[in-house]
Parts: C-alpha cells; sequence; structure tokens
C-alpha cells in the first residue's frame, strides 16, 4: 500500500462525514444494497468504517437479478451474489439475498423495479429505516441528462438527493467514480465489473460516454453542468412554492428557509432587504459576501457590512440598526 493511499482514505471518509451530517433526521438502521460492483461494495466499507460514529446497525442486501440466457451474466450474477455474501460474513452484518430463479427483465425500468421491490420487502420485515444506495456524482448527472431527453421539466433535474421521502440514502452524491474506485482500492477490497456496463444499446452507457466526450473537449464540462442542473431544479422547486412572504418578516430574514435556498434566491431576498433598510449603494460582489457570512455555521454572530449592523440569531437574520 502507497503512503498517500491512509491519507486519502480519511479525506473520502471525511467528505462522506460531512454530507451525512447535513442528513437533518439521519437514520440508524440501514439496509445497505450490494450489487457487487464498485460503487456499492465502496458504500458498504465507508459505512462499516463511520459505523461507530454514527452508530450505525447495517444489514447487507443483494439483489439476484435471475437466471440469464447469457452465460456471462449469469456467471457475473451468482459470482456478484457470493461476493457481497463474502464482505457482509467478513464484516460480522447479516445478509439478505433472494434465490436466482428465472426471469424475463429486459429494459432497465425492469431491472430497477425487480431490484427494488427485493429492497423494499427485506426494508419493510426486517424494520430497517432506509435502504443505502451507491449512487454517486456521474450517477446523478446522467440521470439528469436522461430526464432531459425524455422531456423532463425542470423540477426533473432533482432526480436523487442525499435521503430521499422514500427514505433512500445515497451519501456519494458528491463523490466521483474515480474516487470510489481508488478508496474501495486503498481498502485492499476487490470489486465485479457487470457486463451489460458495456452494452451500447443502453441509453445510461450511451449518456455516459456523451459525458466522457464532453470533459474531453470542455474540461470541466461535467462539473459545470452538474451545478447548473442543481441551481435550475432549486429554483423551480421555489418558483412552485412561493418563498418571498414565507422567509421575509416584519422582524427580519427567516433563517432556516433562508438557508434552504439557492444563492440567486439568496442575493434576490437580500438586495430586497437591505433596501428597506435604506442601503443604495452596492455591488453583486459584496452581495455575494455577505451570504458566505449568513451561511456560516454561528447560531448567534454580529458583524458589521454594507454601513448596517448584522444580527445572526438562531431563527432571525436582521439589521439591528444604522451605524
Amino acid at each position: 500500500m502507497s503512503r498517500k493511499e491512509p491519507n486519502f482514505k480519511k479525506s473520502f471518509l471525511q467528505k462522506v462525514i460531512r454530507d451525512l451530517r447535513e442528513v437533518p433526521v439521519l437514520p440508524r438502521k440501514i439496509l445497505v444494497a450490494v450489487s457487487g460492483g464498485a460503487d456499492s461494495v465502496g458504500l458498504l466499507l465507508a459505512l462499516s468504517e463511520i459505523q461507530k460514529l454514527f452508530r450505525f446497525q447495517l444489514t447487507v442486501g443483494h439483489v439476484h437479478h435471475g437466471i440469464s440466457k447469457d452465460h456471462r451474466q449469469n456467471e457475473f450474477r451468482n459470482q456478484a451474489q457470493q461476493l457481497a455474501k463474502e464482505l457482509a460474513d467478513s464484516k460480522g452484518f447479516q445478509f439478505l439475498s433472494n434465490e436466482p430463479l428465472e426471469t424475463h427483465l429486459k429494459s432497465e425500468a425492469d431491472f430497477r423495479t425487480y431490484r427494488y421491490t427485493w429492497l423494499i420487502q427485506w426494508q419493510e420485515q426486517h424494520q430497517l429505516e432506509a435502504i443505502a444506495l451507491g449512487h454517486h456524482f456521474e450517477d446523478l448527472l446522467e440521470t439528469q441528462m436522461m430526464r432531459l431527453a425524455r422531456g423532463s421539466a425542470r423540477l426533473g433535474l432533482g432526480a436523487m438527493v442525499p435521503l430521499s421521502p422514500q427514505k433512500r440514502l445515497r451519501p456519494f452524491l458528491n463523490l466521483k467514480k474515480a474516487e470510489v474506485v481508488q478508496f474501495v482500492e486503498s481498502m485492499g477490497e476487490k470489486w465485479l465489473e457487470d457486463p451489460s456496463n458495456d452494452q451500447g444499446e443502453n441509453l445510461r452507457v450511451q449518456m455516459r460516454q456523451w459525458l466522457e466526450d464532453l470533459e474531453g473537449f470542455c474540461p470541466g464540462g461535467k462539473e459545470n453542468l452538474s451545478k447548473s442542473f442543481q441551481r435550475m431544479a432549486q429554483m423551480a422547486l421555489e418558483e412552485r412554492h412561493p418563498w418571498k412572504k414565507d422567509v421575509m418578516t416584519k422582524g427580519g430574514i427567516r433563517r432556516e428557509i433562508y438557508l434552504g435556498l439557492s444563492l440567486p434566491r439568496k442575493m434576490e431576498l437580500l438586495v430586497d432587504y437591505i433596501r428597506t433598510h435604506g442601503v443604495a449603494s452596492y455591488t453583486s460582489g459584496q452581495i455575494k459576501e455577505l451570504v458566505k457570512r449568513l451561511d456560516g455555521p454561528e447560531k448567534k454572530a454580529r458583524f458589521k457590512f454594507l454601513d448596517r449592523e448584522w444580527a445572526l440569531q438562531p431563527d432571525l437574520i436582521k439589521i439591528v440598526y444604522d451605524i
């Protein structure tokens, strides 16, 4: 093992911990879906590493997609089931799986429905609070692109979140595929590649290739595209639910709602607010700086900005008095 690997492992886990701590009510009893691929193996390894910190109770679930006419697929599915079981056993976690029966699954949607049917059944039978999935940055971006291609509106761009209302936990959404693979390698574990990942007729595979091509002639393109999609999804959500009347009160700005707004909305709100307090001269850069200060972790704080005294309280943001 190289000297860099322990540092990478620590950095990777810190990112996972950071994102999990932003989940308002984090589930403890979790079914970890392990397909045998690098993403799900990395997910189980990461959650087991931070299990004590969050007091997780982990159960491993693997869905065998059935007997296929394709010899390579049969071999992969059997090996993946065995790998998932061995990994669960090595960690001392309960392992749940289904018998490999003959199935007639064809499309990606068929496989997804079959998979979730089993996972939800196990979740309910064993009274588990959430299902953890290994979706990462590129998975989210591919899903957003596919939804756009199928005619989705802006709200459809909010494709995945760290913890959905259906209790799907996705700790890797801010992590790249390459980071997950490097983490698994640093842990000395193996994984399997699904032969169907190379099937070019799959829309997701084609979208993945298009995004790689984009990155080739426009470095940073995937990252920028993702940020644009997230902003569009957030703004669409805000437009759907009128927000100014909810966040702006006579006493100040309701902090909880403010913190959930997108950057453009925060800036728009703050401009309206400072204008009501007689501030007529400001720049876009100053408003962005104000956003940074108000987004800080402090529960209570006071500072001077734009010739005004600002008070940061647990529930309110307000201008106290003019300087």
